[in-house]
């Protein structure tokens, strides 16, 4: 656990901010805000992320927080304290005035002089929030009174205080106080003392006045489910650069700063999701940065890739009108529903090169015709060789941007696969293409070849544009947009006007091509899901119907050179 300072990018009453079990923890002037959401609907936000838009809307989350006011407190001189070496960067919303850069985290925070001869030292043991009370010697602790604020009920019990709240109860441990005589410590016995809402100690033998007593509870964020917390982070994809470093993006939630303390609902298509982006040494075992990428409502990373200088590139889709954009990017303004994201990032996470939308009116970048866990948020960012970035994804906008020379400039299905290239700074598009038939055709994965020919890949239904030399010609799958697809491989120009070719590859069950690769020789090999007559060839390892595949194709996809399963 490690405090996070506020530097403008939380509501102003925020000094410090930290998640504990599940839930967020904010430090204040004069006292603590918890709010924590129900961790029973754990499952359900983890599933939430791949329905639709009208069931993620319906649905509401329940949380309750609180606030422990330190009463008649002075005011302290709060600092944080044990700084790490790593930092955080805040892109939220579309106002730069509110984006914060290398913000620091500590492992506990000083409150010195909260009371006369008093402070208050916060921190995490175990991986639970602590907040300790220190005496100096002669000063009384009869000071300290908290008054808990927007709790159901309290309570103590077993001399643990019972915090009880609508999603359950929460608990800090009967408190340990000690003293310390001739260097070890001395457990004083100390008692919470309840009065109404208002908690304060109590030692029913007494104690040594002329010695510094420390008073030492600990909060336990328990709740009627059973388990520790709201899970809040989930993972969907990873990079690395030139020299091994590891990126990882996951979407991040957490409850937010509470306006009122008591019980509250949020709707999950109201912004439970942010972007988050982490860059850890080769080995894993250090963060260098953390960055947090998002608006008001959700938003969610793809795919990632690094260049040479270790610039991070984030391709994803998003459903907030007030996504963090540059001011020069290609399109500034949200289209509706959802748009694809691409961020450019400075090496050191701490400032945006570029930030753009790309989208229409309809859902754009989130993968509408979805067959399998995690098919929603696919698709691919990819550098060519003059470091430009080449996406391919999904579009169901009839007025998505497409350009004048595109190989496709509408869509034919209710979706399309989208094939898009920009310059690093994100200001200009120079490939915008739809390539679809009359089904629902959803893109994967996009390499390029040393010529400056695109390949993409992913799955399509009947109709689907292929070239007559192709290696399959013929859909054999049962009925593109909510039934099978078959794979696909597309090859374009450098300029996305000429498809030079194009083949399915696929069964009469599902296929989809999810990645693609290019070897020395610019040979072709895509992996994915097949049905269980996915070729294999002789002599090669297979799991028979195992329903995954690797295949390698010629440049010119008239040929299967290898496949297995």
């Amino acid at each position: 656990m490690e405090f996070i300072e506020n530097l403008d990018q939380w509501h102003s009453n925020v000094l410090f901010r930290t998640a504990a079990g599940g839930g967020s923890v904010f430090l204040e002037n004069d006292g603590i805000s918890y709010s924590f959401f129900d961790a029973s609907q754990s499952k359900d936000l983890h599933e939430l992320q791949f329905a639709d838009k009208e069931t993620q809307d319906a649905y509401s989350i329940n949380g309750h927080a609180w606030k422990m006011i330190l009463l008649n407190s002075l005011e302290a001189n709060i600092s944080g304290e044990s700084e790490r070496e790593h930092y955080f960067n805040y892109f939220i919303g579309n106002d730069p005035s509110k984006w914060a850069s290398r913000v620091p985290a500590y492992g506990m925070v000083r409150y010195e002089g909260i009371y006369e001869g008093i402070d208050m030292l916060i921190y995490s043991s175990e991986g639970n929030f602590k907040y300790d009370f220190i005496i100096s010697a002669g000063n009384n602790p009869d000071q300290i009174k908290m008054n808990y604020e927007g709790l159901d009920f309290m309570s103590v019990e077993e001399g643990n205080l019972i915090l009880g709240t609508s999603i359950g109860e929460f608990s800090e441990k009967h408190p340990f106080a000690y003293q310390l005589v001739n260097g070890a410590k001395v457990e004083v016995q100390c008692e919470f003392k309840l009065e109404g809402s208002q908690i304060s100690f109590e030692f029913p033998e007494g104690y040594d006045s002329s010695k510094e007593l420390v008073i030492d509870p600990e909060l336990i964020a328990a709740t009627l489910s059973g388990t520790t917390g709201f899970q809040s982070n989930y993972g969907h994809c990873a990079a690395y650069d030139i020299e091994g470093n590891i990126y990882t993006g996951c979407v991040a939630g957490g409850a937010d700063y509470p306006a009122t303390p008591g019980s509250f609902t949020q709707s999950y298509g109201g912004g439970v999701w942010d972007i988050g982006i982490s860059k850890l040494t080769p080995d894993g075992s250090d963060l260098l940065w953390a960055t947090f990428l998002g608006g008001e409502n959700s938003d969610y990373p793809h795919s990632m890739i690094a260049n040479d200088a270790q610039e991070l590139y984030v391709y994803g889709s998003t459903s907030s009108d007030d996504y963090p954009t540059t001011p020069a990017a290609y399109q500034t303004s949200f289209g509706g529903l959802n748009d694809i994201i691409i961020t450019h990032l400075e090496a050191d996470g701490s400032a945006l090169v570029g930030s753009t939308f790309i989208g229409g009116s309809d859902s754009d970048g989130r993968n509408v015709n979805s067959i399998n866990y995690g098919d929603a948020y696919r698709g691919e960012i990819f550098l060519d060789y003059d470091n430009d970035p080449i996406i391919c994804s999904s579009s169901a906008s009839s007025d998505f941007p497409t350009l004048f020379n595109a190989y496709q400039s509408v869509p034919e299905g209710e979706q399309d696969a989208v094939l898009l290239k920009m310059n690093p700074t994100l200001t200009s598009l120079s490939i915008s293409t739809f390539i679809g038939g009359p089904e629902g055709d959803v893109g994967f994965g996009v390499r390029t070849s040393t010529d400056g020919s695109i390949y993409i890949c992913g799955g399509a239904g009947d109709g689907f544009p292929v070239t007559s030399d192709a290696y399959q010609t013929a859909f054999l799958g049962g009925g593109g947009f909510g039934g099978e697809f078959d794979g696909f491989i597309c090859k374009f120009d450098s300029e996305g006007s000429n498809l030079l070719a194009s083949t399915y590859f696929g069964t009469d069950e599902t296929d989809q091509a999810f990645f693609i690769d290019l070897d020395f020789d610019e040979n072709v090999w895509i992996y994915g899901q097949g049905g269980a007559d996915i070729p294999v060839s002789d002599g090669v390892y297979s799991d028979e119907g195992g329903g995954l595949f690797v295949s390698k194709f010629t440049p010119d996809l008239d040929e299967l050179l290898v496949s297995t399963t």
